[in-house]
């Protein structure tokens, strides 16, 4: 993954505000726009807490080197996203909630699946080579 940046590179806390503002924006366009609730500045300050403390989470790992971990985390806020915003529109009372945590079990599953990766391409760099002459 040659197009993001390297390990250590302070590129990482500007994507982690980018990504930060993206997905705070998200979650409360999906919650204020979509679903319709009325304002709450203290629900919509979790909001964008959530989406900040992830945010900077993931671009740790990015920052340590673990892009697969930023990757498949980013793929599966956006996934988290598309569900809570189809199934918040269901109008039986607990759409909401079904569809934010589904965002969650998305985003907590690419943060695993990309766990699960790095392990396996640190596995696969480590004992790949054989020393046979």
């Amino acid at each position: 993954m040659r197009w993001l940046p390297e390990s250590g590179q302070s590129k990482w806390w500007g994507i982690a505000g980018l990504s930060a503002a993206l997905l705070s924006a998200a979650l409360l366009a999906v919650r204020y726009g979509v679903i319709g609730q009325e304002w709450n500045p203290m629900n919509a300050l979790m909001l964008v807490l959530l989406a900040v403390v992830v945010s900077i989470v993931v671009a740790l790992a990015g920052w340590f080197g673990a892009k697969w971990i930023w990757l498949l985390s980013t793929i599966g806020f956006l996934a988290g996203i598309v569900y809570m915003a189809v199934k918040s529109q269901d109008l039986t009372g607990w759409g909401d909630l079904v569809g934010f945590i589904m965002f969650m079990f998305m985003s907590a599953a690419g943060f695993a699946l990309g766990i699960v990766i790095e392990i396996i391409v640190w596995a696969a760099k480590r004992f790949g080579k054989t020393n046979m002459q």
